[in-house]
């Protein structure tokens, strides 16, 4: 995301480094369980696989949220 602050909001822009430059960013307090309502696995050829191991994932950070599979179908070309 990339935005202009207002003047009287600059001092919360921080800085770090990467890739030979200085990048500004913003720390934010934000609730993840509360942005999220449902995840789709995109087409891979493990699709299952993905879907339990992201479900998996989800529990150990005590996020209750719908995992999906997409229906696109995978192509390997």
């Amino acid at each position: 995301m990339i935005g202009i602050l207002p003047k009287d909001q600059n001092n919360l822009v921080k800085y770090k480094s990467k890739s030979y430059m200085l990048v500004p960013y913003i720390e934010l307090d934000i609730e993840p369980e509360n942005l999220i309502k449902e995840i789709v696995v995109g087409p891979s050829p493990n699709s299952d696989l993905g879907k339990e191991s992201l479900s998996s994932f989800l529990n150990t950070c005590n996020l209750n949220k719908k995992v999906e599979k997409s229906n696109i179908p995978f192509v390997n070309w």
